[in-house]
């Protein structure tokens, strides 16, 4: 799951200006520049769970560090908010409605506690995604250790996420990283990915 907040910033900086009169008087002026901030973390659940535990992994600190940030920026009267956005996804094993209600589940759970820590009042935006397969790719891209690397991002690229087969969903992706050399690389996924 990664939580983010984003919004703007108005800082105050002097800007000296030199006018050039009879003889140079510098003058102090304010100017006020706008500037975008987001910050961004994730929390992390156990396989198949949507219950947030604030003990497993760093979730405890992330999200306290997070929350400090977000009220700090709040109360910063030069800053204004758009929205703390939820994204939530899960690792494909299971089938799609259960990973859809997963992945929504875990948004709604991080959301609550948020909301929970927080005292600003702000909006909140929810993107439960079931599987992101795009963040997969990126994760393996970024690893130099994942077993037949080259043959999974092929599969991740380029095999379709579903394909109908006499008239029945198949979960075609997922099937092929599972079947892909003797299933060494998916284990691997598996352990250290998901």
């Amino acid at each position: 799951c990664e939580l983010q907040f984003r919004g703007e910033r108005r800082e105050m900086r002097k800007v000296l200006l030199a006018i050039l009169l009879l003889s140079l008087t510098p003058v102090v002026s304010m100017a006020q520049v706008d500037r975008e901030e987001t910050e961004a973390v994730k929390v992390h659940f156990r396989k198949g769970y949507s219950t947030l535990d604030e003990n497993y992994r760093n979730n405890k600190s992330v999200l306290t560090e997070f929350a400090d940030k977000v009220d700090t920026y709040y109360s910063d009267s030069t800053s204004s908010f758009r929205q703390i956005r939820v994204v939530s996804s899960v690792s494909p094993e299971g089938k799609k409605s259960v990973n859809d209600r997963i992945a929504k589940q875990r948004a709604l759970a991080v959301t609550n506690w948020v909301k929970r820590e927080l005292s600003a009042d702000l909006d909140y935006a929810i993107d439960a995604t079931s599987v992101d397969w795009d963040l997969l790719v990126s994760l393996v891209e970024q690893r130099d250790d994942v077993p037949n690397k080259d043959e999974v991002l092929d599969v991740l690229r380029n095999t379709p996420v579903s394909v109908e087969q006499n008239g029945v969903v198949v979960e075609k992706r997922f099937a092929e990283l599972r079947a892909l050399k003797g299933g060494v690389p998916y284990r691997w996924l598996h352990d250290n990915l998901f």
